[in-house]
């Protein structure tokens, strides 16, 4: 199977775990720092893989690694400290849309990665496809406090630092000590939350409500984007960053299929709503993204 293949399953597999994660967070509260200490502290259950590739690093790969896994835990932060805004509507096309510019510029400029002609075109075609797919019009001059705007910006970065310090990694070591490295710096990131009382006292309280009916439904949904970003890591080791990053539209029309779906069979279930226009620009970015796709998986 192609990276692409790969990558096509893995925003899939992602698609099905926030719609899950969706639903039950209408109803159950989680603290942004509460999430990405879960996520951080699942990440430490890479140890089991010890006896099957690891390695260790030099002292400056090492420091890498860690502080590439960190990064994710830390972007996680921002990005739901983002959506906790009520301008939802305008942060989520901005951090979709900067992630991928952001890692093409990381990319070119750290790694030393250079696009050919059709990447650069599908690259770009997938990014407009993003954002059309985003972008909810009458919400489009609604942000009006630079502080979300500035937090969304920065959990962007941090991804985007993060997929190309993987990738790094990744050129270095093999996949399975690559991914064990990363992962505990994530894991580690998480553990540093605990020094933080305020942060204690969340997390706490995130993992008492993971351990209810709810949230250990919550908690089965993070299997799939668990199993979607191991996929995408090893995807990383068979092509660009960039490109990988911004097949992240895919997931979105995926979305926007389940979410019709779900809005036509039961208007209330996710309280979706969609008027013709959003509708419309939707679909075209669905239309758009797909000729991304068609671009890079020739490459």
């Amino acid at each position: 199977m192609s990276w692409v293949g790969i990558v096509i399953i893995a925003h899939t597999l992602n698609a099905l775990s926030f719609l899950v994660s969706k639903f039950l967070l209408e109803h159950v509260r989680i603290k942004p720092i509460g999430y990405a200490a879960i996520v951080g502290f699942a990440s430490l259950l890479v140890t089991v893989l010890v006896p099957f590739g690891y390695a260790p690093l030099s002292a400056g790969d090492t420091v890498i690694a860690l502080v590439t896994g960190a990064a994710f835990t830390w972007a996680l932060l921002y990005f739901f400290r983002a959506l906790d805004s009520d301008e939802v509507s305008t942060i989520v096309p901005v951090i979709g849309g900067a992630i991928p510019i952001i890692t093409f510029v990381l990319a070119w400029f750290l790694l030393g990665e250079r696009l050919p002609q059709r990447g650069i075109e599908g690259f770009i075609l997938l990014v407009l496809g993003t954002i059309f797919m985003l972008w909810v019009p009458q919400q489009a001059k609604k942000v009006k406090r630079k502080k979300e705007m500035m937090i969304a910006l920065f959990a962007a970065f941090l991804f985007a630092a993060s997929f190309v310090g993987t990738k790094y990694i990744f050129e270095q070591t093999t996949f399975v000590n690559g991914f064990t490295w990363t992962r505990w710096g994530s894991g580690i990131a998480a553990l540093l939350f605990l020094l933080n009382p305020k942060f204690r006292k969340e997390i706490v309280s995130a993992f008492k409500l993971l351990w209810s009916k709810t949230g250990l439904v919550f908690g089965g949904s993070q299997l799939f984007g668990g199993v979607a970003f191991v996929l995408i890591s090893y995807a990383i080791t068979l092509a660009s960053p960039t490109l990988i990053n911004a097949l992240q539209g895919v997931q979105y029309g995926i979305l926007l299929v389940l979410a019709l779906l779900a809005w036509v069979i039961r208007p209330n279930l996710l309280k979706e709503q969609f008027t013709r226009k959003e509708i419309v620009l939707k679909i075209f970015g669905v239309i758009i993204i797909s000729a991304g796709v068609l671009l890079v998986a020739t490459l």
